[in-house]
C-alpha cells in the first residue's frame, strides 16, 4: 500500500513538473492576442484580449512577414527532403541489414559516422556554390537529404531487424523481384518507422535556420523561419507580432506530431532488442 501511495505521488509530480513545459507556451499564446502596450507586459492575464485585436494582429504578420510565400518555400523544401529521406534512407538501410558482407558493413558505418559529424556551413555554402546550387531549392534540399540521410540509415537499419528473412525468401521462390518485394511485401510492413522517419525529418527542416540563412538567404525563397528572424529586424519592440509569427510558424508541426507521436515511439523501440 505504502509502495503505490509513493508510486502514484511520484507520478503526480512528474506530471505537475511536465506541465511547467506550457507555461512559456500559454504566455506566447496569450500576449500574441493583445496590442503592442498589453504584450510589451509579458503577462499571463487575458485583459485586453479582443477579436478584433486578433485579426488585426495575425493578419499583419501575415502581410508584413509575406508568410504565404515563405509557407510555399518551406512546405516544398520540407516535402521533397522528407520523400528523399524516406526513399534512400529505407532501401540503404533493407540492404546494410540483409546483406551480410565487408561492403555493406563498411557502408553502413560510414553512413553511421555521419551522426557525429558536425554541419560545417562555410564550407557546404561554398560547395553548393561552385556546383552553381546557390540559392536554389535543388541545393538546399540535397544538403538536408545528406543531413538526415545518418538518421533515417540507422532506423530503418534496425527497424528491419524486427522483419523475419523468411518472408523475403518465400516472396523469391513465388517469383517476387528485388523491387516488387520492398515495395509491395516489406514497405507496408515499416509504417511505425516510417513515420518516424518523416516526424523527425520534417520537424528538424521545418524548424531549421543555420542551413538556410547560408544557403536561402534571399526574401523571395525565406522558409518560415527565417521570417522571424526578418520579422524581428522590423518589429523587434513589438511582442504581440513577433508571438503571432512564432504561433504561425510553429503550429503545422505541433498538429503533426500530435497527431502522429504514437508511431514515434513504436518505430524508435521496434527492431531495438532483436539482434
Amino acid at each position: 500500500m505504502k509502495l503505490s501511495i509513493r508510486k502514484y505521488s511520484m507520478e503526480f509530480i512528474a506530471v505537475l513538473l511536465s506541465l511547467l513545459i506550457l507555461v512559456p507556451i500559454y504566455m506566447i499564446l496569450v500576449n500574441s492576442f493583445k496590442d503592442y502596450a498589453g504584450s510589451n507586459k509579458l503577462s499571463l492575464s487575458w485583459n485586453g484580449v479582443t477579436l478584433n485585436q486578433i485579426l488585426n494582429n495575425y493578419s499583419e504578420v501575415i502581410q508584413i512577414a509575406k508568410l504565404a510565400t515563405a509557407y510555399k518555400n518551406s512546405l516544398l523544401i520540407t516535402c521533397l527532403s522528407v520523400i528523399f529521406i524516406v526513399f534512400f534512407g529505407a532501401m540503404s538501410g533493407f540492404i546494410i541489414q540483409r546483406r551480410k558482407s565487408r561492403l555493406t558493413e563498411g557502408a553502413n558505418y560510414a553512413i553511421i559516422a555521419g551522426l557525429s559529424v558536425p554541419f560545417c556551413a562555410p564550407a557546404t555554402f561554398f560547395l553548393i556554390k561552385s556546383l552553381g546550387l546557390s540559392q536554389t531549392y535543388t541545393g538546399i534540399i540535397l544538403v538536408f537529404v545528406a543531413l538526415s540521410f545518418p538518421t533515417s540509415v540507422f532506423l530503418f537499419t534496425g527497424y528491419f531487424k524486427s522483419i523475419p528473412n523468411h518472408l523475403d525468401e518465400s516472396a523469391a521462390l513465388d517469383g517476387c523481384g528485388p523491387i516488387r518485394l520492398f515495395g509491395q511485401i516489406i514497405f507496408p510492413l515499416i509504417l511505425p518507422v516510417t513515420v518516424t522517419v518523416i516526424i523527425i525529418s520534417f520537424m528538424g527542416i521545418w524548424n531549421d535556420f543555420s542551413v538556410s540563412i547560408f544557403l536561402m538567404n534571399t526574401p523571395k525563397k525565406f522558409t518560415v523561419v527565417l521570417t522571424t528572424f526578418s520579422f524581428y529586424g522590423q518589429k523587434h519592440s513589438d511582442w504581440n507580432l513577433l508571438f503571432a509569427d512564432i504561433i504561425l510558424i510553429s503550429l503545422p508541426i505541433v498538429v503533426i506530431f500530435l497527431l502522429l507521436q504514437k508511431y514515434v515511439v513504436s518505430g524508435l523501440t521496434s527492431g531495438a532488442v532483436k539482434g
